[in-house]
């Protein structure tokens, strides 16, 4: 009488012929729920692109907070100061005039400025963080980090303190140095506004300058983050 395979398998060695059975009904099913899977996969990404087509074609998927989009150029008046902007009073009777570095004269008390773009003549008032003071001194009194940003002895320095953000704007003609309206940080302007009394944890941010045919024009921007920062 003719047996099959199996049959046979399962007389001359029954314990290896179930392991092979298991295995393959194992293999089986494995295959099953490989294939389930895989449909599955298919159907979501299938569904998940016809429902943002469906979105881009209401225009609700633009208005999605959580969809990224270029974010708009930041307005010349609010952008901080750029290489070739000019130097213009910030207050008084000259606001909006430009400076001349020979309106400067060597321990003066500073005076108050914006940047202005050359071209467009917009003057770059639409934030604080952009306001400086101008001061001049003797060129052998400043460290070499300093006098490489200063125009001649003029310097520009961030009015913005570093403690809490206030105005820097009072001045000490004795000392030669600017101090903090508010809790009496004083920095010294001959080296690169280092920090010699008060709270403020940090220099002045400096703006590099250049002198131009006598006028007082930006080389670079800030040497370090303008403000304050919550320690």
């Amino acid at each position: 009488m003719h047996r099959d395979h199996a049959s046979l398998s399962v007389e001359h060695d029954p314990s290896t012929t179930l392991w092979h059975l298991v295995l393959i009904e194992s293999t089986i099913s494995f295959r099953n729920k490989k294939n389930q899977i895989v449909m599955a996969t298919s159907i979501v990404n299938r569904s998940r692109r016809i429902f943002v087509k469906v979105l881009m074609d209401f225009g609700v998927l633009a208005s999605l907070p959580f969809v990224s989009r270029p974010i708009a150029a930041r307005p010349p008046e609010k952008t901080r100061p750029q290489a070739d902007d000019l130097m213009v009073y910030a207050e008084g009777d000259r606001k909006g005039q430009l400076i001349q570095a020979a309106d400067l004269q060597i321990n003066a008390k500073p005076i108050a400025a914006l940047p202005m773009e050359p071209v467009s003549s917009i003057i770059r008032a639409g934030s604080r963080l952009n306001k400086v003071m101008l001061v001049r001194l003797d060129t052998a009194r400043l460290s070499s980090k300093t006098a490489k940003h200063g125009a001649d002895g003029v310097l520009a320095y961030s009015s913005v303190c570093t403690h809490t953000g206030c105005d820097v704007n009072r001045w000490n003609d004795t000392t030669s140095r600017m101090v903090c309206s508010c809790h009496e940080s004083e920095f010294e302007v001959a080296d690169a506004a280092r920090v010699v009394k008060g709270p403020a944890p940090k220099p002045l941010a400096m703006l590099p300058l250049k002198e131009v045919e006598g006028q007082l024009v930006v080389k670079s921007g800030f040497t370090r983050r303008v403000g304050f920062q919550q320690m």
